[in-house]
């Protein structure tokens, strides 16, 4: 397998993981209370901006296990990046670098919050959460992978 073709089919996982990682995690934003949200006897609600983080926090690491996982699945007859997994955390961090740019070109990320909005692209630092997250888990599955070859 050539090392574009394999460039290719980490853009498509890259592109898959994103994709439906970042709406599933929409989906629990959205069904999450809202900050200092009441409840139907009128307390105070349980919505927090913490638990936002925290959603995206975790929707990065698991884009970035699965991202990781199946890039090496799927290029794992290219002898370069087999030899050196670190090529996916490179295309990750390129590909992540392209889409932020496109949402800032596209107006989504040039106020850092929105009224109640907590979604990514929306909000600039659960954006941030998500993409750094990502790159993070990206890379420590590369170099964990990288180890488990020597091992091997």
């Amino acid at each position: 397998m050539s090392f574009l073709k394999a460039c290719m089919y980490c853009l498509l996982c890259y592109i898959g993981c994103i994709a439906v990682i970042d709406l599933a995690a929409v989906l629990l934003v959205t069904l999450l209370p809202g900050p200092g949200g009441r409840r139907l006897n009128g307390q105070a609600g349980f919505g927090s901006k913490i638990l936002y983080y925290a959603v995206w926090l975790v929707a990065g690491c698991i884009a970035g296990t699965v991202y990781s996982a199946g890039s090496l699945a799927l290029t794992g007859s290219n002898g370069l990046i087999r030899k050196q997994p670190v090529w996916i955390f490179i295309l990750a961090l390129v590909f992540s670098i392209l889409l932020i740019a496109f949402f800032y070109s596209m107006g989504e990320m040039l106020v850092p919050q929105y009224n109640n909005d907590y979604y990514v692209p929306g909000h600039a630092y659960m954006t941030w959460t998500f993409f750094i997250s990502f790159l993070v888990i990206c890379l420590l599955n590369c170099m964990l992978s990288k180890k488990e070859e020597q091992v091997i």
